[in-house]
């Protein structure tokens, strides 16, 4: 089910920014019930930035319980429309798959976060690397428990500190790499913690940053997700990998500030090519979890 999105000259008005959007992927709808216009009005969300609204009526109700449609199409407009990008972005039409039974399961709406939905593929063959760090941590199970629980606050607060470090030129909390990192990749930011949808593997998430980084001496648009950890893992790499696919990145930067090495972290760069191949890798798992009947945990995006 196709329709076009309303309200966009309205809305570029407020945001400039949308004059020069090439939105593809996937879109989200938030209810706006404050709407003085319309108690029933319904946002369209590009990527965290508010585009349009939903057509009064049935749809209304409909995008909101399906979430996230799809971008089919969009149009520029100079006198004339066109799809070379002249003028501004006037026109989007995006598209809602329609309810149907898959294998138990109804499509459209229910998204697995990437974390949880990679814990259905183990790269390694097994969880023993988990079993020994939590026996190098306590003989008890409170005792792991309590070090997986400081493992997370500390790397919550690095990702808080590095966040306040980008967006106001704060200093406190940085990891102990971060001047060595920032001296050798020139983080430029462009947007941080933007959630996203990808309807091809029902899964939902947030990158830590997009913006450029340079690599070798090439500045590349990246994805670069924040580790606390000795080294980037496979399954960092995966997820990094997802992020890019669905942001358009031409590459991912796994950088984990646990290394005890003399520069203080370990990164590693993912090329546009190994981000295609493992994006594959995870449609193949998507499709395996269908053919299965494999569903577990759901996630409703807000």
């Amino acid at each position: 089910m196709n329709f076009n999105v309303a309200g966009i000259t309205f809305r570029r008005d407020r945001s400039p920014e949308i004059s020069s959007l090439r939105p593809v992927g996937a879109v989200s709808f938030i209810a706006e019930p404050d709407n003085p216009v319309d108690a029933g009005a319904v946002k369209v969300m590009y990527k965290g930035l508010h585009i349009g609204y939903v057509p009064r009526g049935d749809l209304q109700g409909l995008c909101l319980k399906h979430k996230t449609a799809i971008v089919e199409d969009y149009k520029y407009y100079d006198g004339t429309w066109n799809s070379e990008h002249k003028g501004q972005f006037q026109s989007c039409t995006v598209g809602i798959e329609q309810e149907q039974e898959s294998n138990g399961r109804v499509i459209g709406g229910k998204y697995l976060r990437v974390t949880n939905f990679l814990k259905y593929f183990d790269p390694y063959g097994g969880g023993d690397g988990l079993i020994r760090w939590a026996f190098d941590q306590s003989d008890t199970f409170d005792g792991y428990k309590k070090a997986l629980n400081d493992t997370a606050e500390a790397g919550t607060a690095m990702h808080a500190a590095i966040e306040s470090h980008l967006e106001h030129g704060t200093s406190d909390g940085l990891p102990d790499g971060w001047a060595a990192f920032a001296k050798k990749y020139k983080p430029e930011m462009q947007s941080m913690e933007v959630r996203f949808y990808d309807n091809e593997l029902m899964v939902t998430g947030q990158y830590d940053f997009l913006g450029t980084v340079e690599v070798k001496g090439v500045t590349v648009l990246c994805v670069v997700d924040w580790k606390s950890s000795k080294k980037p893992s496979m399954k960092h790499k995966i997820q990094a990998s997802i992020y890019a696919k669905n942001v358009g990145a031409e590459g991912a930067l796994i950088v984990a500030f646990g290394a005890e090495n003399v520069q203080r972290y370990s990164a590693s760069f993912i090329s546009g090519e190994q981000i295609e191949s493992n994006y594959m890798g995870m449609r193949h798992v998507k499709a395996a979890m269908d053919a299965c009947g494999v569903w577990v945990q759901e996630y409703w995006g807000d």
